[in-house]
């Protein structure tokens, strides 16, 4: 997984030859428009996907990656559809849900976020699916809940390994950018996948004035 160890020459060169041996493989395509995106090649990364879609159009997986990647190029309105077309067919789709919360987030639509995120939550109890609630509530101003995530999240970390991002998102939902910056640097150090998509991902629009994310990107080559 070159991608997520930031090599990004290696990984670009590896999902090409993938795509070379069998230019039918949907998921090659689907993956190779994941690592296009996290650079910001967007319109290519929405081809790939594309691609991939008419390959595989019964994949979830493949339909709610579309919605991602849809979401990180900032076209929120098909990335809504898109993810809610997936939702009608498949109502218990984590990752469908979580990625609607993300993307009704990114558009300002805060009590939908939520319920898309709590029921991502419902679905699946992970720290990452807590961390994007959290943010939510704290951009929606319900700090209090926000606050009772942060504190549980804190609290399975001393039994459990929790990954530095969900609690720098709820930091961000709280507006306190030096602990975020703190976490993402502890994502940093253990090379964490979600820093893939930093220089894309809505979610961290709250700190893209903040040099500190320069010196991150810098650090990984992005």
């Amino acid at each position: 997984m070159k991608h997520y160890n930031w090599d990004w020459a290696a990984a670009e060169q590896e999902y090409k030859r993938a795509i070379e041996l069998n230019p039918n493989y949907a998921q090659a395509h689907s993956y190779y428009g994941s690592f296009l995106v996290s650079k910001g090649r967007t319109e290519e990364a929405i081809a790939e996907e594309n691609r991939a879609q008419e390959l595989d159009p019964f994949s979830f997986a493949i339909s709610s990656q579309r919605g991602f990647i849809l979401e990180n190029a900032r076209r929120y309105d098909e990335a809504i559809e898109q993810l809610r077309r997936v939702i009608a067919m498949d109502q218990d789709n984590f990752q469908a849900h979580w990625f609607l919360g993300h993307t009704y987030a990114a558009s300002g639509r805060f009590a939908e976020a939520i319920a898309a995120s709590e029921k991502a939550v419902a679905l699946s109890r992970t720290p990452g699916a807590l961390g994007f609630l959290g943010m939510c509530y704290g951009l929606a101003g319900r700090k209090a809940e926000a606050n009772k995530i942060l504190n549980e999240l804190l609290e399975l970390k001393r039994s459990r390994y929790v990954t530095p991002p969900a609690l720098a998102n709820v930091y961000i939902g709280l507006g306190d950018k030096d602990q975020a910056f703190f976490w993402l640097e502890k994502a940093y150090q253990e090379r964490s996948y979600y820093l893939a998509y930093l220089k894309v991902f809505p979610a961290d629009d709250p700190l893209r004035s903040d040099p500190r994310i320069d010196d991150l990107l810098r650090l990984m080559g992005l």
